[in-house]
């Protein structure tokens, strides 16, 4: 028998963090240095749309759609970028992002090593 290995993570590893946001969207609050979202273009104030074409409407959301994906996979996220011209209309703005492994130092710390 094989001993099961237990992991309450699943799933690739991605670099963000979204504010409860009260317009009911997944709008990006943190984006971790020289994370897979950081390294693939998303950016702070971001409103995830849709994640390897699942949409996105919360964090929960987000975390359920990333926990289908392994680390190592490449995929594409949908996101709409705040414009300031307001006669321009907001696009979504498709980036391809490539998830890492679950690294404790980055999303615990958010990449902040520990002073001596």
């Amino acid at each position: 028998n094989k001993l099961a290995k237990m992991d309450y993570r699943r799933g690739g590893f991605l670099g963000i963090s979204c504010a409860p946001d009260f317009d009911g969207l997944c709008r990006i609050s943190t984006v971790h240095p020289d994370s897979p979202a950081n390294k693939g273009g998303l950016q702070t104030r971001d409103v995830l749309v849709t994640f390897a074409g699942k949409e996105i409407k919360t964090f929960e959301d987000l975390t359920n759609a990333i926990s289908h994906n392994e680390a190592g996979e490449t995929v594409e996220v949908e996101v709409l970028r705040d414009v300031l011209d307001p006669d321009v209309k907001q696009k979504p703005l498709k980036l391809k992002v490539t998830l890492a492994e679950w690294d404790v130092d980055l999303s615990v710390n958010g990449g902040r090593l520990p002073r001596p």
